[in-house]
């Protein structure tokens, strides 16, 4: 944890996978794709087990979808879903790189530096 109001690593993982599939369950018109139960347990297992879950019902929610992501559900389309769940995804992307910064770990996308070259 980065300060003591802020959630830690794991949990930050969690909570993105819930909103992953929360942000996504609108999309499944048929109900035909199972939401799968994430668990709430901090253990490296269990977040990354939450994550990868999270993801295959995505993947399968869309690949059910097909062409119906262009209709309209309630005040916006379906392809707006799927954005706002990547848009959601980056932001969360970008509040982890804090934290593995703090352990002096490379983000996947931070390059070959450890820490940025000067602050802002």
């Amino acid at each position: 944890k980065a300060t003591d109001a802020q959630r830690t690593f794991g949990e930050q993982l969690v909570h993105l996978a819930e909103a992953h599939v929360k942000l996504l369950q609108g999309l499944d018109a048929s109900g035909g794709v199972p939401v799968p139960t994430l668990s709430h347990e901090p253990t490296k297992t269990e977040v990354l087990a939450s994550l990868e879950a999270a993801y295959d019902y995505g993947t399968a929610v869309l690949e059910a979808a097909g062409a119906t992501l262009l209709d309209s559900s309630g005040d916006t389309t379906r392809a707006r879903r799927v954005w706002q769940a990547m848009g959601n995804a980056q932001n969360h992307y970008g509040q982890c790189v804090v934290y593995l910064r703090l352990n002096d770990i490379v983000p996947p996308a931070g390059g070959e530096r450890s820490r940025p070259a000067a602050p802002l």
